[in-house]
C-alpha cells in the first residue's frame, strides 16, 4: 500500500503535541515548547523551527529532532500518531485547523475553570512524588496558592485521569490572568522523559507566570524555569526568606520576556527596582542560556546573580535529594 505523503505532512503538529503531553504557550498563530524555547510550531505552515540547535522541518523532522532519534524510528512514532488522529471523529480533527484563527480572539477566564473542594490527590502527588513536606502543600491549597483540577477522560483511550494541579498566575490586583497545569498521571510511554504532562492554560498572559513573595517583594526577583522548582526553593530556604522582600516568578520553561515584564511592574509598583536578580534557572545547558541572555542586561542599582542547585538539575530534584545547598556564582563566573 503506498504511503501518502502529503497526508502525513498535513497530520497537525499541535495534535501532535496534546497526544505526547509536550507542554507549549500559544502565542499568535505560533507555539513555543515550555522545556525548549527556542523551538516554534508555525501553526499556519505546520512546520517548526529550532533556533537554537538551527533545525526546521515538517512533523517527522521535529519527532526526530525532540526525542533525538533517527528519521526510521520517527516514521514509527508519526506512523502512530497518524493512526490515533484519524481514529478521532471529525470535530476533533477541526478543531485543530480552526485554532490558530481562534487564539488571537481568545482570552484567559479563570471563571470557567472547574476546580475540586478535595485536595488529596494535589497532596499526595507533591508530597509523594515531589517530596514536599505535607505542611507546606496544606498551606499553599488552603492559600489557593495551587487548585486541584477536575478529573478528565483522555481521548485516546477513553480512561478517566486523575486530575492536575492548578498553579494560578495572579497579576498586580491578584487577578487570575493565566495558569500552569501539571498533570498528576505518570506515564512515560504516553509523555516521555517527563512522564507527566504539562500545558499553558489557553489565552494565558505571557506577559505573567506564577508568582508569589514574601514580605513586600521589593528587594528580589528570583526567577525559576517552573511553579514547583520555585516552590521547592521556597519550602528549602523558606527560613531566611521569610524575613526578606523576595518575589518569586516561574517562566513556565526559559522566556525571558516574562522577567523584563516583571521587573517593569515592580518599577512601577514600588518606585524602585529590586537590588538583586537571581537566575535560578536548571543546572543544564538550556538554563545556562536563559541565564545568560541576563548577562548584558545591566541596570544601575540592581545585582544580577546565578544561582543552581548542587544536587540534581532543578530545585525540585534537590529537595527531594533533602539537600538545600545552594552554589551562587556572578554573572561573569
Amino acid at each position: 500500500m503506498a504511503i501518502n505523503r502529503e497526508a502525513m505532512k498535513a497530520l497537525p503538529m499541535q495534535g501532535y503535541l496534546d497526544y505526547k503531553g509536550i507542554a507549549y504557550k500559544t502565542e499568535h498563530n505560533r507555539l513555543r515548547l515550555v522545556d525548549h524555547d527556542s523551538c516554534i510550531i508555525n501553526t499556519d505552515k505546520n512546520v517548526f523551527f529550532w533556533n537554537s540547535k538551527q533545525l526546521s522541518g515538517d512533523l517527522g523532522d521535529f519527532i526526530a529532532a525532540y526525542d533525538e532519534i533517527t528519521p526510521k524510528e520517527a516514521w514509527v512514532k508519526w506512523t502512530d500518531y497518524s493512526r490515533y488522529y484519524n481514529n478521532q471523529d471529525v470535530v476533533t480533527q477541526e478543531k485543530y485547523h480552526q485554532q490558530a484563527s481562534q487564539t488571537n480572539n481568545y482570552h484567559f477566564n479563570w471563571q470557567r475553570w472547574r476546580t475540586s473542594q478535595s485536595t488529596t490527590n494535589t497532596q499526595n502527588y507533591l508530597v509523594n512524588e515531589r517530596g514536599f513536606d505535607p505542611t507546606f502543600v496544606q498551606r499553599l491549597t488552603a492559600s489557593d496558592f495551587i487548585k486541584q483540577g477536575k478529573p478528565r477522560q483522555d481521548r485516546q483511550t477513553k480512561e478517566w485521569q486523575k486530575p492536575a494541579i492548578l498553579f494560578p498566575w495572579h497579576d498586580e490586583n491578584g487577578e487570575v490572568v493565566g495558569l500552569d497545569q501539571q498533570g498528576t498521571e505518570v506515564n512515560f510511554e504516553k509523555f516521555g522523559k517527563r512522564g507527566t504532562q504539562k500545558k499553558i492554560a489557553a489565552g494565558s498572559d505571557s506577559n505573567y507566570g506564577y508568582n508569589f513573595h514574601t514580605g513586600n517583594g521589593a528587594d528580589q526577583l528570583i526567577v525559576f524555569e517552573s511553579p514547583i522548582d520555585a516552590l521547592s526553593y521556597a519550602q528549602m530556604h523558606f527560613p531566611e526568606l521569610a524575613n526578606e522582600n523576595a518575589t518569586f516568578l516561574s517562566l513556565s520553561g526559559t522566556d525571558n520576556q516574562k522577567v523584563l515584564s516583571q521587573l517593569d511592574r515592580m518599577n512601577q509598583l514600588n518606585g524602585h527596582l529590586p537590588q538583586k536578580l537571581i537566575l535560578a534557572t536548571d543546572n543544564d545547558l538550556a538554563g545556562f542560556q536563559a541565564a545568560e541572555q541576563f548577562n548584558v542586561l545591566q541596570f544601575e542599582g540592581m545585582e544580577n546573580v546565578r544561582q543552581v542547585p548542587t544536587k540534581g538539575r532543578d530545585w525540585n530534584d534537590q529537595l527531594k535529594a533533602n539537600n538545600g545547598d545552594i552554589k551562587t556564582m556572578t554573572m561573569a563566573e
